[in-house]
């Protein structure tokens, strides 16, 4: 795992001269420094960082793994390998972009809490959980089956068990336990029979497309609306991408316009008709 994460994260270390360093492993051909393996553990995401700086034997190892990799490569010639040039230049590609968009953009959005606040005072019933119920059902063929299941429940017998022995849904593992579902989220015909139980309640017989069901009504859950301490979080989220993305946007627009960018219409439809020629 640490050496996976190393060779993806820490890879210019090898190729980078460091000022004197103690030295913490040797080989033909090179060393790892103090400096290198203070470098390389700064790179982790923080997520493994410590368990990384836990096990500094290992990933001294790793590190002396990845440079060991890197001269064989070299020894091979494989830097000069094409594909491996193209890689390299797209990786350079894409490092700068994300530098001029972390400068550009990433820098300059910072939400504030008031409007992380105001944001949360005016859409409410963005935050508003829905009324829900949770019911169990048990699923059979035939109504017969489920007429006669009925009256066992009825004479006292256990719904759970009932459901576990005899329903033809998954569900019937859990002793019919469907969970909490709001209205939309069932067949209409299981969903307005339980909407009308009391809790506690045992439905008639009901008939689906399924089959024929008989439903309990275990559970209720109010409509509600979310604290602002639950939801601070996912608004300032959103806010940040609505920012990033509307200066994205600017910033994209202004380097078009400086560049007079023109495109050819019609030769851009052309691949758009081939690939659906493709599909077809």
């Amino acid at each position: 795992m640490i050496l996976t994460v190393v060779f993806l994260i820490t890879g210019m270390v090898a190729g980078c001269k460091k000022a004197d360093s103690p030295v913490l492993a040797s080989y033909s051909g090179g060393k790892v420094t103090e400096k290198d393996f203070t470098e390389a553990i700064t790179r982790l995401p923080e997520s493994i960082r410590a368990a990384a700086a836990k096990q500094p034997a290992e990933f001294l190892d790793s590190l002396v793994s990845e440079k060991l990799l890197l001269m064989e490569a070299e020894t091979k010639g494989i830097q000069h390998d094409q594909e491996v040039k193209d890689l390299i230049r797209q990786s350079r590609d894409r490092i700068l972009v994300t530098k001029l968009l972390d400068d550009q953009i990433g820098k300059q959005t910072v939400i504030e809490d008031r409007a992380v606040r105001a944001y949360y005072d005016t859409h409410a019933d963005e935050f508003k959980t829905p009324y829900r119920l949770r019911a169990s059902h048990i699923l059979v063929r035939t109504r017969d089956e489920a007429q006669k299941l009925l009256g066992q429940i009825q004479q006292g017998e256990s719904f759970e068990e009932l459901a576990k022995m005899y329903s033809l849904d998954p569900t019937g593992a859990k002793g019919g336990d469907i969970g909490y579902f709001q209205k939309g989220q069932l067949i209409p015909e299981v969903e307005e029979a339980t909407f009308a139980l009391k809790q506690g309640e045992i439905s008639p017989v009901v008939q689906s497309s399924f089959g024929f069901h008989i439903i309990k009504l275990t559970g209720e859950a109010k409509s509600q609306v979310k604290s602002f301490e639950q939801v601070a979080d996912s608004i300032r989220d959103k806010l940040t991408i609505e920012k990033r993305t509307e200066l994205l946007d600017a910033l994209i627009g202004r380097l078009k316009k400086q560049a007079r960018l023109t495109t050819d219409s019609e030769a851009v439809q052309k691949y758009q008709y081939q690939a659906e020629s493709n599909e077809n």
